[in-house]
């Protein structure tokens, strides 16, 4: 199992993260959700509310339908190709492109977090009862009900107060 690092205070570049999956992929390693800690001190683009982070839910669908199709794809590259995998330009390329998908979705303010390219897992921040918390999202769910602190991962998650999804934008 691939170790973060520790606490850094800071969120791992997506570019970090795709080494080590990559590299924990040519080991026939798989990820956990513990293993990212994207961790406490963090400085986000922006804070969603439930119903903001829902309206993105069309576009954020379809990219993640992308990364787990392209995450299958590159595993079973690796897994084919062996230990000539770090050189392989085609594997290179998706490389490239899982890259760009990760990219499209920090732009829109949420980060990926399921590095088993399994679940599709999302994670748009948020602030309940004055606390940093991520509101989570698997691409087999309708709509946003959950959230989790941000160092308890997905076995964290809690239904979101009724109080938050009731709650009119302009007032959070």
């Amino acid at each position: 199992m691939s170790q973060c690092g520790g606490n850094t205070g800071k969120i791992l570049s997506s570019h970090a993260i795709l080494l080590n999956v990559y590299y924990a992929s040519l080991n026939g390693q798989l990820f956990q959700y513990k293993d990212w800690y994207y961790i406490m001190e963090m400085q986000f683009k922006k804070y969603f509310t439930p119903a903001e982070a829902e309206r993105t839910l069309p576009l954020v669908s379809r990219i993640v339908e992308d990364i787990l199709n392209l995450g299958h794809e590159i595993r079973s590259l690796t897994t084919m190709v062996g230990e000539q995998a770090p050189d392989n330009p085609q594997i290179q390329e998706l490389m490239e492109q899982l890259q760009s998908y990760l990219t499209e979705l920090e732009e829109v303010g949420c980060f990926y977090k399921d590095w088993n390219f399994s679940i599709g897992l999302v994670d748009f921040p948020t602030v309940i009862d004055e606390k940093e918390v991520f509101l989570c999202w698997r691409s087999d769910e309708d709509a946003i009900r959950y959230y989790h602190e941000i160092d308890a991962g997905y076995a964290g998650r809690k239904l979101i107060p009724a109080k938050y999804l009731e709650q009119r934008e302009d007032t959070w």
